[in-house]
């Protein structure tokens, strides 16, 4: 399974979003972390994953939410297919929840929170995310 480090490729230019996202990609990164090491019991993968997805289950739409009430705010063009993406997200989010707790930590799973959460998330910030910075601009906002 691949795994991502949060860099400075992955920045949008807005800080407080950039600091959500980092703090969601850690997390995911750590699920990953987590199904991919082989020294630890099943038991003891099932608890830190539990931890994992239920700081991810509040988190992902506390961020959403003020992702997209930005892009709202500053009539970003791509507002409306941020908002299905994100949808998109939730969906299979809800998927890898249900395969987690039938206790499936195979190679399904990890392939699914590796298309569909991890290179999801990166894929999403870099053609997505990154169209805020120049909706604010347009409205006046300052990059800080």
């Amino acid at each position: 399974m691949s795994s991502v480090t949060w860099n400075d490729s992955l920045k949008i230019g807005i800080p407080h979003i950039d600091l959500q996202h980092q703090q969601l990609i850690n997390q995911m990164d750590k699920l990953a972390g987590v199904l991919d090491d082989k020294n630890k019991t099943k038991e003891a993968k099932q608890k830190e994953i539990k931890q994992v997805v239920k700081f991810l289950n509040g988190y992902v739409n506390i961020h959403f939410n003020y992702e997209e009430g930005c892009m709202n705010l500053y009539e970003c063009p791509v507002a409306c297919e941020n908002k299905k993406s994100h949808e998109r997200f939730l969906s299979n989010f809800e998927e890898v929840k249900r395969m987690l707790d039938a206790g499936d930590l195979g190679p399904i799973l990890m392939e699914k929170l590796d298309r569909d959460l991890i290179q999801w998330f990166v894929n999403h910030i870099r053609q997505i995310d990154t169209q805020l910075q120049t909706a604010m601009e347009r409205r006046g906002v300052k990059r800080k």
